[in-house]
């Protein structure tokens, strides 16, 4: 299967972005616009310091394609004094505008200005909310993309998830304002990386909540170079800096710490046992970046394992798992779980004072002793073993050749392996299928139906663009192809 959308965006007030955009206009203290200022955007997120643009006939001016952090804003132009505004807070695909009113005074004379910054897009027809990566630490979650985007109003996760009890969410999809979840696509740093499996949006990676800056969740108003009118996710991860800096991250929970909703009433009509709880769950991660060469080449890698396990409503391993006829053993509640080993790392090379390349791996191995026993009905002995090495690499090149024109170019390569298969340590015989009884029916005991597969999942994403950006108007042409097959 091959995907492959064409793009040309002329005259836009802002065409998306994959980084974030500072924005604004300047005028003297008359009102009237000024143009040739020059306005620098500093901050320790730009491996090169710092990027400048400058104002247009209309008195316009967009800096582009800047990385999440904290910014200071300087306006200069001879003749006027000099406006600095600090700490605005830039966020990927958010447009922040940043006003300026020059007086006339010698250049030596700073004005600071101090502020909030702005929380609402002013630039952008585009629908979209952040996560930050210090929501993805504290919030309870498995640390999914998509049941942190689940958070966000209108948006509806194909599998719902409560403190991150389910784990892993392979398979879930998201939508929002009654779009088709199969038209959503995950992204990272602006690369598709969703296997070709139903659509672009699957993928089977958890990846450690240590690795994000933030995850960008656009749910409408999404451009041509999109090709999609569904939920976007867009994780910007973290690149390193020129200070070495280590963290680490255990979450941890038991059943004590979750409420039971089977009540009297459920259990007089027929269900045992617990309800759906949590039977273990623990997250381990630690990260640790910095810089390899100051300014030129910084490092930024993680390390993750996660396991949980979780009870089934109603299902108990068998007394005997080859009787025809099947007997629950009531002191052992089936139970469902993955088990999640995640390393990667990040590189991030400022080639030249315009030029930056980026390159991500990432290596993850999942096991799923008890596949989608939560979404079918079957006993523990009818699941299936199932086991994940997935490999996912990007490269991303980024060229500033102007204050006015930028080139991009990335690649994104991986495969998402799995291998499903019967434990034909606990099977025991012929599967039956059960028409009636305490859980709903139909109900496969003894071993699992169908047939043991593997799938391969190869995909790779190639994009590439140039952007003609002025103070009022962006023109932006380009190429986006995803190939692959299941």
């Amino acid at each position: 299967m091959i995907l492959v959308v064409a793009l040309a965006a002329v005259g836009l007030p802002a065409a998306a972005q994959t980084l974030g955009t500072i924005a604004g206009a300047v005028k003297d203290s008359s009102g009237a616009v000024l143009p040739g200022v020059t306005v620098e955007a500093v901050s320790p997120a730009l491996i090169e310091r710092v990027r400048t643009a400058t104002t247009g006939g209309t008195g316009l001016y967009r800096i582009v394609n800047l990385p999440p952090g904290l910014y200071t804003v300087t306006f200069t132009l001879p003749g006027f004094n000099q406006i600095r505004r600090e700490a605005v807070q830039v966020a990927a695909g958010f447009s922040a505008t940043i006003d300026a009113e020059m007086r006339v005074g010698a250049v030596e004379e700073t004005v600071t200005v101090t502020g909030e910054s702005p929380i609402v897009d002013l630039q952008s027809a585009a629908q979209t909310r952040s996560v930050s990566a210090e929501a993805f630490k504290q919030l309870p979650s498995s640390g999914s993309w998509l049941q942190l985007a689940a958070l966000m109003p209108a948006v509806r996760a194909s599998i719902q998830d409560v403190g991150g009890i389910l784990g892993d969410q392979t398979g879930a999809q998201v939508s929002a304002h009654g779009s088709r979840a199969e038209d959503g696509v995950s992204m990272l740093d602006g690369l598709r990386i969703g296997n070709m499996y139903q659509s672009s949006n699957l993928t089977n990676m958890s990846l450690s909540p240590l690795l994000f800056e933030q995850v960008d969740v656009q749910l409408a108003g999404q451009s041509a170079e999109t090709g999609t009118n569904g939920v976007i996710m867009n994780a910007i991860p973290r690149s390193g800096g020129n200070t070495f800096s280590g963290s680490a991250l255990a979450n941890g929970s038991a059943p004590g710490l979750q409420g039971n909703n089977v009540t009297e009433r459920l259990q007089a009509r027929g269900l045992s046992g617990a309800s759906t709880t949590l039977k273990k769950l623990y997250d381990l991660n630690v990260a640790i970046g910095g810089p390899i060469k100051r300014d030129r080449l910084w490092f930024f890698a993680t390390s993750r394992y996660f396991t949980n396990e979780f009870y089934l409503a109603g299902r108990f391993f068998p007394v005997d798992v080859g009787a025809v006829r099947r007997e629950d053993d009531r002191s052992r509640q089936a139970f469902g779980g993955t088990y999640t080993y995640d390393n990667n790392g990040r590189l991030t090379w400022a080639l030249s004072s315009k030029q930056k390349l980026s390159s991500w791996y990432a290596y993850q191995y999942k096991v799923d002793p008890n596949w989608l026993i939560q979404t079918f009905v079957q006993a523990p002995e009818a699941s299936r073993i199932t086991t994940w090495h997935t490999q996912l690499s990007t490269t991303k090149w980024t060229y500033t050749a102007t204050n006015r024109l930028l080139f991009e170019a990335g690649v994104a390569a991986g495969a998402s392996p799995d291998t499903i298969k019967a434990d034909l340590g606990r099977v025991g015989g012929i599967a039956i299928v059960e028409q009636g009884g305490a859980v709903a029916a139909p109900l496969t005991y003894r071993a699992p139906t169908g047939f043991d597969f593997d799938d391969r999942l190869p995909s790779q994403t190639f994009n590439a663009s140039a952007s003609y950006v002025s103070g009022a108007h962006n023109a932006k042409v380009g190429f986006e192809m995803q190939r692959g097959h299941f």
